[in-house]
């Protein structure tokens, strides 16, 4: 991987570590290869959190949002967002905005 000098080389590099994960491996690869890139932002925030006690670092995951990305999974397919639980876009999105816009420094919490 950091020997890939262009994006295409280093999608190729990650597609080839292969893993094997989770249920939805097969069954919805867009949305298998969605949640690495999660787990990934995750750990780099957990990362820089360790290394830079003295830095706020958040990283938020909005849970289930009805979109396109759901709707190529088995479970939801076809399903109108009342029947999958999930959250509208804008729904989903709050968690984000309260972290940049509601942070009340004085009291150090957001």
């Amino acid at each position: 991987y950091e020997q890939s000098a262009t994006i295409e080389e280093r999608i190729a590099a990650f597609e080839k570590i292969e893993f094997p994960g989770g249920p939805f491996a097969e069954a919805a690869p867009d949305f298998h290869m969605y949640g690495l890139a999660k787990m990934f932002g995750d750990v780099i925030m957990l990362r820089t959190a360790r290394k830079y006690p003295a830095l706020r670092v958040n990283s938020v995951d909005p849970g289930l949002v009805y979109t396109d990305l759901i709707l190529k999974m088995p479970k939801y397919a076809g399903m109108k967002k009342e029947e999958t639980g999930a959250q509208s876009p804008e729904e989903g999105v709050e968690g984000t905005m309260r972290l940049l816009f509601d942070c009340k420094e004085e009291e150090n919490v957001v």
